[in-house]
């Protein structure tokens, strides 16, 4: 059993040694060995979907007041200061506008204080027949009253106006043609915007100073301001027409009355003026 045991120990001992005619392997260079540096590569975080939190995005809305700049002014008339005229403040914003009033003392004055510095519009009128024609634009400074008072003028605007439309337009010479007038009245409402108010009810009478021959027709309006009439035009050319209403006359725009086809119909002398029946003779038509 010892011999054995020895002779395997022999054996593997042996089994380290280089046998004969076998060279020993080379010892490798640095050189030919390939180093690699680790890298880190940073993480892609775009296709990653983010939670959603709840609420809204908000924005302070724009307003008109309190803030530090100031206007005045004074609303004049025809007549000089307009005591109690409406003055509309409106500040421009963008798309937004944010309105306020002011009202106009005895002396037509008025101020507007503690606003919002920016883009102001600002008109006058009072209810229910003056107002301002065009609204005054201007920037107001954020602080302060630097700005010289403004003047604010109003005029008249509830004339009576009288339309007409006739049928067949023109009118043809010895026929037939229907007129409609419809009498309206310009008024400012609360708002300071200007309504068109039709007259019903309202009298007046037809005159001409024209070759115009009242067939049928009434001169009191309807609910809509309008009157119908049936008349005949009694030569070519311009046929001044009018109405009178409360001894104010307005003029109709009514075209010139043309001759019939094929007609020989000489045209009369045109009247000095069609703005109003100035003849020493006018034909009244009508009441």
């Amino acid at each position: 059993m010892t011999l054995v045991l020895v002779a395997v120990g022999s054996a593997l001992l042996g089994g380290c040694r280089t046998p004969e005619g076998y060279a020993p392997l080379p010892v490798p260079d640095k050189a030919d060995v390939a180093l690699t540096t680790p890298t880190t590569q940073a993480p892609d975080y775009a296709a990653v979907e983010l939670v959603h939190a709840r609420g809204t995005t908000t924005t302070s809305p724009p307003v008109l007041a309190p803030g530090t700049a100031h206007l005045r002014g004074v609303v004049n008339g025809p007549n000089g200061p307009v005591a109690g005229a409406v003055v509309g403040i409106e500040r421009l914003v963008g798309d937004v506008v944010l309105s306020g009033f002011v009202n106009a003392g005895a002396d037509g004055s008025w101020e507007a204080a503690n606003i919002v510095g920016g883009r102001y519009r600002v008109r006058a009128w009072l209810v229910p027949d003056l107002a301002q024609s065009e609204p005054q634009l201007l920037f107001v400074p954020s602080t302060g009253d630097g700005l010289a008072p403004l003047e604010l003028r109003v005029e008249p605007i509830g004339q009576l106006t009288a339309e007409a439309l006739v049928a067949p337009d023109p009118p043809v010479v010895n026929q037939p043609v229907n007129l409609v007038v419809r009498l309206t009245r310009h008024q400012i409402d609360s708002d300071g915007l200007v309504r068109t108010i039709p007259q019903s009810g309202a009298a007046w009478r037809l005159v001409a100073t024209g070759k115009w021959t009242l067939q049928s027709g009434t001169s009191t309006s309807d609910y809509a301001g309008r009157s119908t009439y049936r008349l005949v035009c009694g030569a070519p050319g311009p046929q001044a027409i009018a109405v009178v209403i409360n001894d104010e006359t307005l003029p109709l725009p009514v075209p010139d009355c043309v001759a019939a086809p094929g007609s020989s119909t000489t045209s009369l002398p045109s009247p000095s003026s069609t703005t109003a029946p100035a003849t020493s003779s006018p034909t009244t038509v009508g009441r």
